[in-house]
């Protein structure tokens, strides 16, 4: 399958974006400081065919510098507990140049993931 995302209008990080996003890099790594002053530039433009929640980033270059030293996907990550019929999966951030580029959710089972767990139900933990 192609899993190259869909150009959509650019448009504001939704409030479950930005929050999902916002946590992931509160652990300390290398450029996550970088990072983190790049969130309020973030616009959301492009989306997975696939109808998950997966959503392609772009920073307004002009108004923040590249973090660097990033490794990609960045250290902080997000698992979806399984619940009922649901297998769970994890959501992970992708940074590209010293620029956050992606927030990813993916499914351990066979259906994607089609709406933004609550916060509440996310554990959150460093994965580097």
């Amino acid at each position: 399958m192609d899993d190259t995302p869909i150009p959509i209008t650019p448009r504001p990080m939704s409030i479950e974006e930005r929050s999902i996003l916002a946590r992931l890099l509160e652990f300390d790594f290398p450029g996550s400081e970088g990072l983190r002053a790049q969130v309020p530039f973030v616009s959301v433009v492009g989306v997975c065919p696939c109808g998950c929640v997966t959503r392609e980033l772009k920073v307004d270059r002009a108004q923040v510098p590249p973090a660097p030293g990033v490794t990609s996907p960045v250290p902080g990550g997000a698992e979806i507990p399984a619940r009922g019929g649901d297998y769970g999966g994890e959501i992970i951030a992708f940074a590209k140049d010293g620029y956050l580029s992606s927030l990813e959710a993916y499914s351990h089972g066979l259906e994607p993931i089609r709406s933004w767990p609550p916060m509440g139900v996310l554990i959150f933990r460093s994965r580097g």
